[in-house]
């Protein structure tokens, strides 16, 4: 008989999905999240392979209780923004529908990325004290970065003030 022998049975995407949703209490920064526990990409979201294309689990799990996530302006589109600030929550009550800009200014109302600028930036090479110092040097471009590890460019945006333009 077709279909009948061992393995191959493969549930439905929502089937697969709610089984990797760990729903205990006390989860995450509120204590009522509902966690991916399944694979996670390098910025920490879930995400969930159906007919081999990835989905983030956050926007699957809206999918799954809300319906279609509506198409938005801009190079994001719609996001599914969490209420939690937990990426592996997809609890559908910590969701939801905001623009790319909706989602930067509340991540910055809640103090996420605040005081990511100049030497505290997740990125930065250089200290507060050596732009100062690079914007007062009056060598090549070429020997201030090869000295301080960073491109002609960025040198060249310090001394127009086009980069670390927070200093003073």
């Amino acid at each position: 008989m077709k279909g009948c022998g061992r393995g191959n049975y493969h549930p439905p995407a929502d089937v697969r999905f709610w089984r990797q949703v760990d729903k205990s209490a006390g989860l995450g920064p509120c204590g009522d999240c509902w966690e991916w526990r399944g694979h996670t990409v390098t910025n920490g979201y879930g995400v969930i392979s159906v007919n081999n294309k990835n989905f983030l689990a956050h926007r699957f799990a809206w999918t799954l209780t809300h319906g279609e996530i509506p198409a938005g302006e801009g190079h994001h589109g719609t996001c599914v923004c969490h209420r939690c600030d937990n990426r592996v929550c997809v609890n559908p009550a910590h969701l939801f529908l905001g623009t790319h800009d909706v989602n930067m200014k509340d991540a910055a109302a809640k103090g996420r990325v605040a005081g990511r600028i100049g030497q505290t930036a997740h990125r930065a090479k250089l200290t507060d004290d050596e732009v100062r110092e690079i914007r007062t040097d009056r060598r090549l471009l070429r020997e201030i970065a090869e000295d301080f590890g960073v491109s002609q460019t960025t040198v060249s945006g310090i001394r127009r003030r086009t980069l670390w333009v927070h200093l003073t």
